[in-house]
C-alpha cells in the first residue's frame, strides 16, 4: 500500500495560518485588535500541537522499516540528517535576534543574560529549561525546533516499538487508548495551570504524547485500505472529509466544548481524524487540498514559523500602529505581515536551492576526480544514497526538508 496524503500539505499551511494569527493579533496593541484575540485566536496551542501529530504519523509511515531493526548507523543517520535540517535557520535565527537585542543598548546584566540563552540554544536544549524567558531564548518560537529535535533523539526507539507491533491492531489500539488517556489526565485539568506557570517540561511531554500517538496511529493506517479508484469509496471519504472540516471549526471556535467535553480531549479526537481521513486522498475535498499552491507553501512552513516573530515584531506590529486600531487597520496589517513573511521565506527558499545546486556541482566534480561518483544527500530525509549519474535534482519532492512535512512515501506491502 502507497500512502501519500499530499492533502496533509494544505493542512500544513492551515495550521500555521492559525499560529501565525495567534501571535500577529495578541502583540498587536489596542483593545480592538486584544478582543479579536481574546474572542477567536488565544488558541495558538491548537495548531502547533497538530503538528506533533502530523510528524509523528509521518515518520510512523516512511521510517518504520528502518526502525524495526534499529542499530547505531541508522539512528545516527537520522539524527544527522534531522540536525542538517533543523539547525541552519534556527541558529541564523537566533543570532539574529541576539544582535538586535544587543543593539537595544541592554546593560551588563542583560547582556551576560543574553549569552547565556544564545550559549543554551546552541544544543538546542532550550525546551527542557523551565524558567520563563530561557525555553524561549531571543526568538521565542525556536522553542518548538529545540522540543522536536528532544523527540528526535527518542523517535527511533519509539518508532521501533510501533513498528514491531504493525500488524497487531488490538494492542495498537490499546496503546493508541493508553496514551490518549494520559494526555487528557496530563493536558486536560492542568493545561491553564501549565500555561500560567510557563513550565516548558511540561509542555514537552505533553507535545511527545501527541508525537507517539501520531506513530502509533500509523500502523492502523498501514493496514486499513478504502478503494479509492471506486465512487463508493470516494463518496465515503467526501463524507468524511466535510465531517472533519465543521469539526474543526467547531472545536476552533469552541461552540462543541460548551457541551462540558473536555477541550484537551476534542482537540485530540480532532487531529486523529483529520489525520486517519485525509490520509487517503480520495475525497472532494483532499483533491482541492492537493492543488499545487498549498504544496508550494506547505515546502516552506518550517522557514516560515521560524521567521514569523521577527516578521511580526519588526514589521507587522509597526505597521499596525501606523495604521490604527479599527477592525479595517487590523486586517490589512495581518494581510500585509502574512503577505511579506512568505515573500522573505520564498528568498530563503530560492538561497537554498542554489546551495543544493552549488553542492551538486562540487560533489560531480569530487566524483569525476576520481571519488565513488555517490552522494549521500543529507538535505533528503530519506536514507538512500543518491547515484549521481542518475540524479534529477529538480525532480526532489522538497517538501520533505521541511521538519514539519509529512514524510509519507514508502511503500507497504499487502
Amino acid at each position: 500500500m502507497k500512502v501519500k496524503a499530499k492533502s496533509f500539505e494544505a493542512w500544513k499551511v492551515i495550521m500555521i495560518t492559525l499560529v501565525f494569527l495567534s501571535y500577529c493579533v495578541g502583540m498587536m496593541p489596542g483593545e480592538k485588535a486584544q478582543a479579536v484575540y481574546d474572542k477567536y485566536l488565544d488558541n495558538g496551542i491548537f495548531g502547533m500541537a497538530f503538528f506533533f501529530v502530523l510528524v509523528g504519523f509521518g515518520i510512523g509511515i516512511h521510517y518504520h522499516k528502518k526502525f524495526i531493526n534499529l542499530n547505531k548507523k541508522n539512528y545516527l543517520e537520522f539524527l544527522g540528517k534531522k540536525l542538517g535540517i533543523l539547525y541552519p535557520l534556527y541558529m541564523i535565527m537566533q543570532t539574529v535576534f541576539l544582535i538586535l537585542a544587543l543593539c537595544s543598548h541592554p546593560g551588563s546584566q542583560e547582556i551576560k543574560t543574553l549569552i547565556v540563552k544564545y550559549i543554551i540554544s546552541i544544543p538546542m536544549l532550550q525546551a527542557m529549561i523551565p524558567k520563563a524567558g530561557y525555553y524561549m531564548a531571543l526568538n521565542p518560537v525556536s522553542w518548538f525546533v529545540s522540543a522536536i529535535f528532544l523527540i528526535y533523539l527518542l523517535a527511533p526507539v519509539i518508532g521501533m516499538l510501533a513498528a514491531r507491533m504493525k500488524r497487531d491492531l488490538k494492542r495498537s489500539g490499546l496503546v493508541i487508548v493508553g496514551l490518549i488517556v494520559v494526555y487528557i489526565i496530563v493536558a486536560g485539568p492542568l493545561a491553564d495551570a501549565m500555561v500560567l506557570k510557563q513550565d516548558m517540561p511540561y509542555l514537552f511531554l505533553m507535545n511527545l504524547i501527541l508525537f507517539c500517538i501520531g506513530v502509533w496511529l500509523a500502523n492502523f493506517r498501514l493496514n486499513i485500505r478504502i478503494e479509492t479508484d471506486r465512487s463508493a469509496g470516494r463518496n465515503l471519504l467526501t463524507g468524511a472529509e466535510l465531517v472533519v472540516l465543521v469539526a474543526a471549526v467547531l472545536i476552533y471556535l469552541g461552540t462543541v466544548g460548551k457541551y462540558g467535553i473536555p477541550a484537551a480531549l476534542l482537540r485530540l479526537l480532532l487531529y486523529v481524524l483529520i489525520v486517519m481521513v485525509f490520509s487517503y486522498d480520495g475525497g472532494m475535498i483532499s483533491h482541492i487540498f492537493t492543488l499545487s499552491p498549498f504544496g508550494i507553501l506547505s515546502s516552506m512552513v518550517f522557514d516560515f514559523y521560524l521567521t514569523q516573530y521577527f516578521v511580526i515584531r519588526y514589521i507587522g506590529t509597526p505597521i499596525q500602529k501606523r495604521f490604527g486600531d479599527s477592525g479595517k487597520d487590523i486586517v490589512i496589517s495581518i494581510i500585509l505581515a502574512y503577505i511579506i513573511n512568505w515573500c522573505i521565506v520564498l528568498v530563503i527558499k530560492v538561497i537554498k536551492k542554489i546551495y543544493r545546486k552549488i553542492r551538486y556541482r562540487v560533489s560531480s566534480f569530487a566524483g569525476d576526480l576520481g571519488t565513488d561518483g555517490v552522494v549521500d544527500d543529507y538535505l533528503d530525509d530519506g536514507y538512500e544514497e543518491i547515484d549521481q549519474t542518475n540524479i534529477n535534482t529538480e525532480a526532489y519532492d522538497r517538501s520533505r526538508l521541511d521538519p514539519m512535512a509529512v514524510e509519507i512515501t514508502e511503500t507497504e506491502d499487502e
